[in-house]
């Protein structure tokens, strides 16, 4: 059966969510962009932090997403092909992410016509507002309520966004399989 979103509640256990952000706390910060014709910084579209944290951590949660292929082939019915990388983000109050695809033809960022599935896997809980809203058809929104260690993954041209922050920080990881074959 093909799924609009796939959603694994305990994907991290509450010891590692907790390594992951203690990491991005001391990691190095820069605005996260946009792709456009080149990849700006556009705060009325997108507030949020990337983070990036020492490398063994990183390896480590890119392995657990790895082995969890097999469930995205069999939820998204056919193969995956290679990963992007994983990436850290952080919404601090007021932080948002407003509707888009991340699938497209991107000048700034060819490998965005590649992506198939995309992943967020939240890191925490403890905070007010950022759910995560995607609308993979005409249909009602489907919206995820953060919880930490769970993660959430759908078709990459399926329209989402970050709902704001209103307390707290919301941190999540991010992710994407891309199409085994690119036209």
């Amino acid at each position: 059966m093909i799924t609009d979103v796939f959603l694994k509640p305990d994907f991290l256990e509450p010891g590692f969510c907790r390594r992951l952000r203690a990491a991005m706390d001391s990691g190095v910060r820069e605005p996260a962009a946009i792709a456009g014709s080149t990849i700006t910084e556009r705060p009325q579209v997108r507030r949020a932090i990337g983070i990036e944290i020492a490398a063994d951590l990183l390896v480590e949660l890119e392995v657990r997403i790895e082995c969890l292929r097999p469930e995205l082939e069999a939820a998204f019915a056919g193969p995956l092909g290679e990963r992007e990388g994983t990436g850290l983000l952080r919404y601090e109050p007021g932080g948002f992410y407003r509707r888009h695809r991340d699938r497209g033809e991107v000048s700034g960022w060819p490998n965005a016509s590649r992506r198939a599935v995309t992943i967020v896997v939240f890191l925490n809980d403890d905070f007010s507002g950022g759910a995560l809203r995607v609308c993979p058809s005409d249909d009602t929104p489907i919206e995820v309520s953060p919880i930490a260690g769970q993660l959430v993954a759908f078709r990459a041209d399926a329209p989402h966004e970050a709902l704001p922050v209103s307390a707290g920080h919301r941190d999540v990881a991010v992710d994407w399989f891309y199409d085994p074959n690119p036209e």
